[in-house]
């Protein structure tokens, strides 16, 4: 026999080899796959959560959008009426009798400081206080 292995000792080696290396490979996959099962459950979870909030975040921007666009056309509505009565004050009293006219100040959409707690805004000096009727 020389130094070189033969066809049938060379099956007798590498067989069993592949055989343990089949079976090991069957065993991790069997181990792991309910690990990769739960995996897949949890990001189909993950990603159906995160669509019901994407959809939720954009009906509360709706529902907030209409709701400036209402307060938008009250405020419209309600300078509508007072230029009406004003001017049906100025046709239709007399010269004699000035009706006092309501300083309205022109105010943008919640936009700079003064709107929001700045200079001018706040009880005044000339406000009552808490306290000072019977019911405060």
């Amino acid at each position: 026999m020389g130094g070189l292995w033969t066809g049938e000792e060379w099956t007798v080696a590498v067989v069993p080899f592949l055989a343990g290396f089949a079976i090991g490979a069957f065993t991790v996959y069997l181990l792991l796959l309910p690990d990769h099962l739960q995996r897949r459950r949890l990001q189909a979870e993950i990603d159906r959560l995160n669509a019901e909030l994407k959809a939720y975040r954009e009906q509360v921007y709706q529902h907030f959008r209409r709701t400036s666009d209402l307060f938008q056309g009250l405020t419209s509505s309600y300078r509508a009426i007072y230029e009406h009565m004003a001017g049906g004050v100025r046709s239709l009293c007399s010269a004699e009798s000035p009706a006092p006219a309501l300083e309205l100040p022109e105010r943008g959409l919640l936009g700079g400081a003064e709107g929001l707690g700045g200079e001018g805004e706040g009880p005044s000096a000339d406000a009552p206080r808490k306290g000072s009727t019977p019911f405060g």
